[in-house]
């Protein structure tokens, strides 16, 4: 007798232990039975859902009523579970949702096996359940931090592919176009930059934003499944990524990239104030741009920087050229990196010169670039290049230090003093310490700064006048002479003229070219003149071709001149060599300032 209750102590004992460890491990165990809605749980499964457990029977539940505690969604789920258990001795299960009474929801674990009964009698299905809220929200941050950036909430790059991916094989199966839109926000540097990276992000996040919006009405196309249609990711930095599926037509893209340009149209409201912003896409079309995602990627890219090039705020299409352009600024960035080096870089000089005569009185410098593979590139499609790479620097340096060579070399030979007019791009002109670095390299050389004209676009002027008039001011000072280049392709305003200390109009070569066939050019080139005598300012005409342009030049006054009727930009030994026969003619003796 004591022997059976010493064993019934320690059943209870063991059963003690069995219960603390499943409450500990939020693990319940069930049975039911076939047939019926026979159903019994231990007092943790009782817990886990929500049942009381202190009732005359707490083991007691029905199949029924757990079902009617698992999410709507799951449930049909859950009871096919419960079917296939008992039909087959594998086990079976998966995770579920579990509806908690105050409308919360709970992550469960829901296993079941088929046990036989003995003696061929019906056998049960037995299982387990177990609380895994905690686990399935640490796999879901485990997940977004590896499928989803953190600032936006968007899929990154790597979810993003695993979407195009179903995407382009529903496109495959239907025979349809899929779009890639890689868009890039227009001078977002501007708000980190002015405003602090924490306004950059808030601006991010807003763009996420309006990009779901603007995307998501896409997705009521007409079509027969249930696949993913679309796709917004973002990329990295300021650039996002979308994925257009079921498009019938590649021009179909065209609608989703005015809307998602439209959406841009209305301000970013910050703490700072409002902000407006424009964004510039490339799109690149399955299959016919690419059949996988970096093949698409890469010319979507190519398309985007066609778009910037073209004005931004705006989009465009790849195209064959597109991609040969592409290739072509390729080669051009790589062999910019390494041009001064490989010195293949050179100066031309086109003279400048003065009527009657006419008689040289200056020479513009021009650099040229022969690359080792492509031949001669125009500074049309280098210099900009070179600012974007932060390389226009040591250009600037090169051409200034060649410069300054050759007019010393003039002056060993005893020619009399020309003046040299130099191009300075606006990255250049408004780099700190910009004044003060070219007036040393004239001191190093021993010219006299008074001989050099530096020339410069309306825009870089404008670009932040305050600026301007003080860089202005400090070459000025040191007698250097400041030239307006292509007048009357910009501001063309006497306001600005009258806030700059300007020396020197150059009148652009596309009013001169027609002046003599067109009523319209050669008024705006007479306004021109008679504006520059009335404020003091010398005048030189660009572009002059033939006889005729030139005298109906002189005969409005403006008697200096560059142009292929005096002069192509040659190497440095053949202006020597006009400048040596001009000092031997006698006429080079006097230095003339328009």
């Amino acid at each position: 007798m004591m022997r059976a209750s010493e064993n019934i102590l320690r059943l209870r004992e063991s059963e003690g232990r069995l219960a603390a460890a499943q409450r500990i491990a939020r693990l319940g165990h069930w049975e039911w039975w076939p047939g019926s809605e026979a159903f019994t749980g231990s007092d943790e499964f009782c817990r886990i859902i929500g049942m009381p457990t202190q009732s005359p029977d707490p083991s007691a539940v029905s199949l029924g009523e757990f079902l009617g505690r698992i999410h709507s969604d799951d449930r049909p789920i859950v009871h096919g579970v419960f079917e296939s258990a008992a039909h087959c001795e594998s086990e079976v299960g998966g995770v579920f949702r579990l509806m908690e009474g105050d409308g919360g929801v709970r992550s469960v674990d829901l296993r079941a096996r088929l046990s036989p009964g003995a003696d061929g009698a019906p056998g049960s299905v037995v299982g387990t359940l177990q609380d895994v809220t905690e686990r399935v929200k640490a796999e879901e941050r485990i997940r977004k931090l590896a499928f989803y950036d953190t600032l936006t909430g968007l899929p990154n790059r790597a979810l993003f592919q695993d979407q195009l991916n179903g995407i382009l094989s529903a496109a495959r199966r239907r025979k349809r176009h899929v779009a890639i839109l890689l868009l890039d926000l227009d001078n977002f540097k501007r708000i980190n930059d002015s405003l602090g990276h924490s306004a950059g992000d808030e601006v991010l996040s807003s763009v996420a934003a309006r990009l779901r919006d603007a995307v998501r009405p896409y997705d009521v196309v007409t079509r027969t499944d249930k696949s993913m249609t679309h796709s917004v990711a973002r990329l990295g930095g300021d650039e996002f990524l979308l994925a257009l599926g079921d498009l019938r037509e590649p021009g179909d893209a065209m609608r989703v990239a005015v809307r998602l340009l439209e959406s841009f149209g209305d301000p970013f409201e910050l703490k700072e104030g409002e902000f407006f912003l424009s964004a510039s896409i490339g799109i690149a079309v399955y299959p016919q741009d690419g059949s996988d995602m970096e093949e698409l990627l890469k010319h979507a890219d190519a398309a985007l920087y066609h778009a910037k090039d073209s004005g931004r705020n705006t989009f465009e299409f790849f195209s064959e050229s597109m991609n040969k352009d592409a290739f072509y600024k390729l080669m051009l960035e790589n062999g910019l990196r390494r041009a001064i080096e490989r010195e293949e870089f050179t100066l031309h000089y086109q003279p400048l010169v003065q009527l009657p005569g006419p008689r040289i009185v200056g020479t513009e410098a021009l650099i040229r670039w022969t690359h080792a593979e492509l031949g001669g590139v125009g500074p049309s499609d280098f210099i900009p290049l070179a600012e974007h790479l932060g390389l226009i620097h040591q250009v600037s340096e090169w051409v200034m230090m060649v410069a300054c060579k050759q007019m010393s070399s003039w002056t060993r030979r005893g020619l009399s003093p020309v003046r040299m007019a130099l191009n300075v791009s606006g990255q250049q002109f408004h780099r700190p310490g910009m004044a003060g670095e070219f007036l040393e390299q004239v001191a190093e050389s021993g010219l006299d700064p008074s001989l050099f004209d530096v020339e410069l676009t309306e825009g870089t002027l404008m670009a932040d006048v305050k600026a301007s008039q003080r860089i202005l001011g400090e070459l000025k000072d040191r007698g250097v002479r400041i030239a307006i280049d292509d007048f009357g392709t910009g501001y063309s305003s006497l306001a600005y003229l009258k806030r700059f200390p300007v020396d020197v109009i150059k009148i652009d070569r596309s009013f001169v070219v027609e002046m003599t066939s067109d009523p319209n050019d050669a008024a705006i080139v007479s306004a021109i003149i008679a504006m520059a005598d009335s404020l003091s300012v010398g005048v030189l005409a660009e572009g002059v071709e033939n006889e005729e342009q030139a005298q109906s030049l002189q005969n409005l006054g403006c008697t200096h001149m560059q142009g292929y009727l005096f002069g192509k930009p040659v190497p440095g030994e053949e202006i020597t060599s006009l400048l040596v026969q001009q000092e031997e003619a006698g006429r080079g003796t006097q230095l003339g300032h328009p």
